[in-house]
């Protein structure tokens, strides 16, 4: 059972970074996007690569690359939204007035943060870029060479005659309860009503400090308080109640982005 649904998890204590080492890895998964960028679009079956996933074409209109397509547009526009996000949080922190690419040039965004990969490694929300941006180098690699889809695990099927795990649908029913199901029996109910079944009780909402521990416990993923300010700057996230302390952020929604985020790696 995840953690996060039984207890609270002990302080992070993970061995930070140098500015030196973040800068490198930067830099690295910067240098992957930019690599495999236009090979996104011309599927490893096809080029050098030597994997197996299905052709682009446009003269082909069969909708067998349906899925393939629709993941690789969404990946590019992620990764679109999230160097545009960091290069914007330089900008703004650092005051920097050089020539900006434009906002829809991926590549320029990416060659722009590389060039000040030395301003980014030290800022406060240095930690959170580094993890989306290599969650973004994933991607892009996964679309080329192709990769699972991971759902996050709610716990082991109720069934005692069933060995399964009880995985996250990130979808919903007809009256808006977000559903799970089994990964062996296949039975698919609502999150709250599993949630009874393993006699455990589903958070409405989190605090950062919460969500800090449920990215780290359970996903894997580094989040810091500045980083999660920059989530609700540009979004991603959304306070229940902005005027209240402290403040808490809808459980799904913290659910969606750190699965997204981990469907990355």
């Amino acid at each position: 059972m995840p953690r996060h649904l039984t207890e609270r998890p002990a302080p992070v204590t993970a061995e930070p970074l140098t500015p030196a080492q973040i800068a490198g890895r930067m830099t690295a998964a910067l240098a992957t996007i930019t690599s495999l960028w236009e090979d996104m679009l011309t599927p490893a079956s096809s080029s050098r690569h030597g994997g197996t996933a299905p052709i682009l074409s446009d003269d082909d209109e069969s909708d067998a690359d349906t899925p393939r397509t629709l993941r690789v547009v969404a990946v590019r526009q992620e990764v679109n939204w999230q160097v545009r996000g960091w290069c914007q949080v330089l900008i703004e922190d650092h005051d920097l007035d050089d020539r900006t690419p434009d906002g829809h040039d991926t590549l320029g965004l990416c060659a722009y943060l590389r060039k000040h990969v030395d301003l980014m490694s030290t800022h406060e929300a240095g930690l959170d870029a580094l993890q989306e941006l290599e969650d973004c180098a994933h991607a892009v690699e996964h679309c080329v060479y192709g990769s699972p889809v991971r759902r996050q695990a709610l716990g082991p099927c109720p069934d005692p005659t069933c060995d399964g795990t009880v995985r996250d649908n990130a979808t919903f029913d007809d009256v808006g309860r977000r559903l799970a199901s089994c990964t062996r029996c296949h039975v698919e109910r609502a999150q709250m009503d599993w949630a009874e079944s393993m006699g455990v009780t589903i958070p409405d909402s989190l605090t950062k400090h919460e969500l800090i521990q449920l990215a780290h416990e359970d996903y894997g993923l580094t989040l810091t308080e500045h980083g999660i300010t920059c989530l609700v700057s540009r979004g991603t996230l959304t306070p229940l109640d902005a005027k209240s302390r402290p403040q808490r952020y809808g459980y799904f929604a913290c659910i969606d982005y750190l699965t997204a985020r981990r469907a990355r790696t």
